[in-house]
């Protein structure tokens, strides 16, 4: 038994002797010279982009495998305490994260969805809030863990996000971190019951998110109005709901009736929805912003108005008053949200928005279109980056969302702002269905190269370039349009006279998601008759199909129509049935090439 236990000891000292060597020659690594400050923040890095990667919430993060690599990565991980902020909600972890994180602000993410071991966890964590950076609850029924945010201030507290998923907790009779929150910018607030003179509502907001609350707690007008007056640092206000409701009786006057407008010069987000559009207005005449770079107004049934005007007029005088005062801001030359506005945008992009009765366009420049200077890729709608962007959302439900009205706002929303420069265009909405939108839209755009249109917008594209919908007679959306603007925004051009051909330098159109068995007559007269060449398109040198369906027997009857123009057939077919880009060239003959 001695000479085992001897024999034990000299094993221990030569593993031990080992790791020494190993971690001598470890040392002469080039990684091994790497400054342990230049290595914590490649392992924070590391850290933020395996963020995105899924997980399951038993197994531990990814980029916690640095830990298991050697001994000087792992005592670099472990002194770093910036590299544990991010509570793990865990019960072999959370300890140990709250430790290695040591005197370092902490993010604490809670869904309250657990058993009961969860639940004593969150209590554990919550009792750490002193030092806590960002408190995002979410779950059902937060309401028994209200009383641990109100034993302790919260000093550092940047970001406070409560969601609640069942019934609306109450925070009326809590003072939350009581009332001790100086360095709180972003407040989201949702399925909660609060009072509107909180002190959580402090001057240091720069986000306010509130959605989803009890009819009983929407504000009054006065509330609502000191709420945003104690607020001017605001960057970003989203009201889904606790917008003040006025009367069916209201008037125009009285409602934009304002003497000293909130000033929120600071504000690029803002996003409203009221029970009706004449709330909203409300809303809007209370403030004055400079230039909002998001704007989305949505809103329930139209309701009435006094005044004894048409059915179909109140909606969209309600609507038009909401953003009259902030297009005059945009296309004003003395702009001062930092760019010359005057100078006009470079895209756009029209979109049903985020509501099936509403329309959504963003004006701006497409960055990577301008960077790589590429005019042969195609075109897509999809994961454009925006820069310089004014991005407009308007919907509105029942007898309000009538076209007519929904025409008439579009019509004033894109007549007011500086678009004479405009080369690039993207188009999925229904409102293009009709000839007569791309005349009355794009008619004064003179300049546009690149064309991408999506779903019915095919056909009014089609038959507008076929001259269609030029010379349409007059609407009642055309007298309700002109009604409006004279007493809105009367500082609008006359419309210029309509042109005598769409898109004079049009050079590459992509058709997206479209099904070319309806369209097919048309799309083969256009292209190989050249009957679209005959209204204008003289300088058209790309076509690109994608994501297009077709049925065999047109396919063949494509090939024998192009067949003589040298395309490459087994190439354009496999394109389109494969669902991807298809260019032709139109140009010096017809040739097909995959991208």
């Amino acid at each position: 038994m001695a000479k085992r236990s001897a024999l034990d000891k000299q094993i221990a000292r030569a593993e031990h002797e080992l790791l020494a060597l190993r971690r001598l020659k470890n040392s002469h690594a080039f990684i091994s010279r790497v400054p342990v400050e230049i290595l914590a923040h490649i392992f924070s890095f590391f850290k933020a982009s395996s963020s995105s990667i899924p997980h399951s919430p038993c197994d531990p993060p990814t980029w916690l495998a640095v830990t298991h690599v050697c001994q000087r990565w792992r005592h670099v991980a472990l002194s770093f305490p910036s590299l544990w902020t991010d509570i793990l909600m865990h019960k072999h972890w959370l300890s140990e994260t709250l430790t290695r994180s040591k005197r370092a602000l902490i993010c604490i993410h809670i869904d309250v969805y657990g058993d009961a071991e969860t639940l004593q966890l969150i209590r554990t964590v919550l009792g750490s809030v002193g030092r806590a950076k960002e408190l995002v609850m979410n779950g059902l029924n937060l309401s028994p863990y209200v009383e641990d945010l109100c034993r302790e201030p919260a000093p550092f507290l940047e970001t406070l996000e409560i969601t609640e998923r069942s019934w609306p907790v109450s925070l009326k009779e809590h003072e939350l971190f009581l009332g001790k929150t100086p360095r709180l910018r972003r407040l989201s607030l949702r399925g909660c019951s609060f009072s509107w003179a909180s002190p959580i509502f402090c001057s240091t907001l720069t986000h306010l998110a509130i959605c989803d609350i009890e009819t009983a707690n929407i504000p009054t007008p006065s509330e609502l109005r000191d709420i945003l007056a104690a607020l001017p640092d605001l960057r970003h206000l989203a009201l889904n709901g606790p917008i003040p409701r006025l009367s069916h009786k209201a008037t125009m006057k009285s409602v934009t009736k304002c003497h000293s407008p909130i000033f929120l010069p600071h504000l690029r987000f803002l996003h409203l929805r009221g029970h009706a559009p004449r709330d909203l207005l409300g809303v809007m005449s209370q403030i004055s912003i400079p230039h909002c770079e998001v704007l989305r107004l949505s809103s329930g049934t139209s309701g009435s108005s006094s005044g004894g005007s048409s059915s179909s007029a109140p909606p969209a005088r309600w609507m038009t008053a909401c953003i009259a005062g902030h297009l005059k801001t945009i296309s004003s030359p003395n702009s001062q949200n930092g760019r010359n506005t005057t100078d006009g945008y470079r895209a756009i992009a029209f979109s049903p928005g985020g509501h099936k009765r509403g329309f959504a366009f963003v004006a701006g420049t497409c960055r990577q279109l301008y960077e790589t200077n590429d005019t042969d890729h195609p075109l897509h709608s999809y994961h454009m980056v925006w820069d310089d962007k004014f991005y407009l959302d308007l919907c509105w439900e029942g007898h309000a969302a009538s076209r007519c009205n929904m025409e008439v706002v579009f019509r004033i929303a894109c007549a007011s702002l500086p678009l004479h420069d405009v080369d690039t265009v993207f188009v999925d909405s229904d409102f293009f269905r009709e000839p007569k939108m791309w005349w009355i839209v794009f008619g004064r755009m003179a300049h546009v190269k690149r064309l991408v249109v999506t779903g019915y917008a095919v056909d009014g594209l089609l038959a507008a370039l076929r001259g269609e919908g030029r010379q349409a007679e007059s609407s009642e959306s055309d007298a309700l349009f002109e009604t409006l603007v004279k007493k809105y925004l009367p500082e609008i051009d006359e419309a210029p006279a309509m042109p005598q051909h769409l898109f004079p330098e049009l050079s590459q159109l992509t058709v997206e998601g479209v099904d070319l068995n309806r369209l097919f007559d048309d799309l083969i007269g256009g292209l190989c008759f050249r009957s679209f060449k005959k209204n204008g398109l003289k300088r058209l040198s790309r076509l690109y199909l994608r994501s297009c369906n077709v049925r065999y027997e047109h396919l063949v009857r494509l090939a024998g129509c192009l067949s003589h123009s040298g395309v490459d057939w087994d190439e354009f077919r496999s394109g389109l049935i494969g669902h991807e880009s298809v260019a032709i060239k139109l140009e010096d003959g017809f040739r097909g090439q995959r991208f």
